[in-house]
């Protein structure tokens, strides 16, 4: 497809690549016209994406490409659009860098142990870069790009949502799991089989210190899963993925969220900073007072 049939989809002069505001304007009349503004409150798409979806199979095989014919390189779209869509909504790019899922844990404490503080050590399964292929899904060099999804990690469609109304809607790619990328049968990781991530389990310290409460949280800052939350792939960005730097997962761990469970196993119960309990005493005890001994949490009569 030559430039100015790029410039006649858009409706602009074929000069018009210095023009940003006359480029903004005709991306929004086509979107307009073709009914794709997401109307129900989500992010709009990229605009070279929106502009192949719009015309279909005449881009097979130019997308990539269309932003370098048209604009003058690849990094012109971004840039001209402030690192985003031309219609007010951003993406989080593959270079921007994830956070995955915190883990929670529930540890079951004693009012004992919320009072004298305790070290304790658990085990958890938590999800790692694969340590067999170092998260790139197969052997080095050797990933194609996906041919379901082109190389973006996810599929677009368009859902009706009122009449003449549609919504664009992203859902991750479930040949490529998201990666935008493929491998042959022998050059996929035998260990992830190519899903770069892989489960281990880990040994962690937690140490409870003195005057907690239940219900009190003890984050490990980077302990947590290295696996992006569902919800997050709406915000994957729709340029191809498949490049040497942007194919390893580049997902920053979550936290381990520990969440002190207390369980009562003494006689005594907790008001703030003091330890209450109930004794029982005999009438002339009340009456003309006494001395008993009494066992503290931490061992002192």
């Amino acid at each position: 497809m030559s430039d100015s049939k790029l410039h006649d989809l858009l409706g602009v002069k074929r000069d018009a690549s210095e023009a940003e505001i006359e480029i903004k304007k005709a991306f929004k009349k086509l979107a307009n016209r073709r009914n794709l503004y997401d109307h129900g409150g989500g992010r709009a798409g990229n605009p070279v994406r929106l502009t192949a979806e719009i015309v279909g199979d005449v881009f097979q095989g130019f997308e990539d490409n269309i932003v370098e014919h048209l604009f003058g390189g690849v990094g012109g779209m971004e840039g001209l659009f402030g690192g985003g869509s031309p219609f007010g909504h951003s993406h989080g790019g593959r270079g921007d860098r994830c956070r995955g899922e915190d883990t929670v844990f529930p540890l079951t404490v004693t009012l004992e142990d919320l009072c004298k503080g305790k070290t304790v050590k658990i085990s958890i399964d938590k999800t790692i870069l694969c340590p067999s292929c170092n998260g790139y899904g197969g052997k080095s060099g050797s990933a194609s790009r996906c041919n379901p999804c082109r190389g973006h990690g996810i599929k677009v469609s368009l859902r009706p949502i009122g009449p003449g109304m549609m919504q664009q809607v992203q859902e991750k790619c479930q040949n490529c799991r998201g990666t935008g990328q493929d491998f042959s049968d022998t050059d996929r990781c035998k260990k992830c089989d190519g899903k770069q991530v892989s489960r281990e389990k880990k040994v962690q310290e937690i140490v409870v210190d003195k005057g907690k409460r239940h219900g009190d949280k003890v984050v490990l800052r980077g302990a947590g899963d290295q696996k992006v939350p569902s919800d997050e792939w709406e915000t994957t960005a729709v340029e191809p993925l498949i490049t040497d730097d942007a194919v390893q997962p580049n997902v920053e761990p979550g936290d381990l969220v520990v969440v002190l469970q207390m369980v009562k196993i003494h006689t005594f119960d907790r008001d703030g900073n003091h330890l209450l309990t109930k004794m029982n005493i005999d009438l002339v005890d009340a009456h003309c007072g006494m001395s008993k001994p009494l066992k503290h949490l931490d061992g002192r009569t």
